[in-house]
């Protein structure tokens, strides 16, 4: 099991490094590359108005740059703080972030239906499950279906050595039979009549997978998502109780 458990790592670690190497090369060469053309372009250009103009476009260009760096950086950050788990009271973690979205509930009218009643409490890092959970929350509001109000259910229950954080929504849903694969791939996007650059879902299952847990989908398309976070139950916490 061990051996097992160790190999599902190795595959897990081998796919995050193809992704930041597809990044390197496509999400910063792209930029890199506009600033050069445009770097040379500038050198040839006797008027003073476009050699403006360029320096507005390579300025833009150096910001995309910026931003997938920093992108990367919290991801890579994620790893360093995983050392020391902590109670973590999932009621206070929500309603921080229901206090942060408060102005899109408000605006779509959404309604949270919240049952901790079974469990309420998790070993975590408290700023990972507000993540976790703004990230989900927020993503059942942008993506709702419009024809219906949104209504998210969120839900806890324990599972063997895991606590398991449902978050079920009645949105747009997703198509798993083309999308399964890359879900939780960085930058990737299924709906893009909405604004993101595909950032969030990545974070969430980084962030849960160095928490020693994992992530796990269903939906239906027009129909609805449903995300399973799964915490792992530490020794310490099984003792305690």
């Amino acid at each position: 099991k061990e051996l097992e458990n160790a190999n599902k790592e190795l595959v897990e670690y081998n796919n995050q490094l193809e992704q930041f190497s597809f990044i390197t090369a496509h999400n910063l060469r792209a930029p890199l590359a506009r600033i050069l053309g445009l770097a040379n372009v500038i050198e040839i250009t006797p008027s003073q108005s476009e050699k403006e103009q360029l320096t507005q476009l390579i300025v833009s260009s150096t910001k995309d740059m910026d931003s997938v760096i920093k992108d990367l950086n919290v991801i890579l950050e994620i790893k360093k703080h995983t050392s020391n788990l902590i109670e973590v009271d999932l009621v206070t973690s929500f309603n921080k972030v229901i206090k942060t979205l408060e102005k899109e509930l408000e605006e779509t009218r959404a309604k949270i239906v919240c049952d901790f009643s079974e469990i309420d409490k998790i070993d975590a890092v408290a700023p990972y499950v507000e993540s976790i959970l703004y990230n989900l929350i927020s993503n059942a509001i942008k993506y709702r279906h419009p024809d219906r109000v949104p209504l998210i259910m969120i839900k806890t229950n324990v599972q063997n050595d895991y606590v398991c954080l449902s978050v079920s929504d009645n949105g747009l849903g997703i198509d798993l039979s083309r999308h399964r694969q890359n879900i939780f791939n960085l930058y990737k996007r299924f709906h893009y009549h909405m604004e993101g650059k595909g950032l969030g879902l990545h974070l969430v299952k980084t962030q849960i997978m160095s928490l020693g847990g994992r992530i796990e989908v269903q939906s239906d398309l027009s129909m609805g998502t449903t995300f399973l976070v799964y915490f792992r139950i530490s020794h310490l916490h099984q003792n305690q109780s």
